[in-house]
């Protein structure tokens, strides 16, 4: 699920301000923080970024996905870290489809 997925950029997003999920390190000597899972809170709820291939041919990637639907949609999905409005905006530019 990562062969062909890139990691999400934690500081242009304006997600570096909490622990990812699932983190990797860029290689040396950059050694930045990246990650392909993310959680955050978002008003009353909160959101799951996710960067990993969710290709439901996998079987990992369908019980993957699974798990996070079940989490999301239960009482112990609560994100320590709230989304700022300007990581929203940035997380919308990046997302805009042409």
């Amino acid at each position: 699920m990562i062969a062909n997925s890139p990691p999400l950029e934690l500081e242009p997003l304006g997600l570096n301000d909490g622990d990812p999920v699932i983190r990797v390190m860029h290689s040396y000597p950059v050694c930045r923080s990246l990650a392909y899972l993310v959680e955050r809170g978002l008003g009353r709820g909160g959101m799951i970024i996710c960067a990993l291939d969710l290709d439901q041919s996998l079987p990992e990637a369908r019980c993957l996905l699974a798990g996070m639907c079940e989490y999301a949609a239960g009482d112990q999905f609560r994100p320590a870290v709230a989304l700022s409005e300007a990581s929203l905006q940035r997380l919308a530019a990046a997302t805009r489809l042409p």
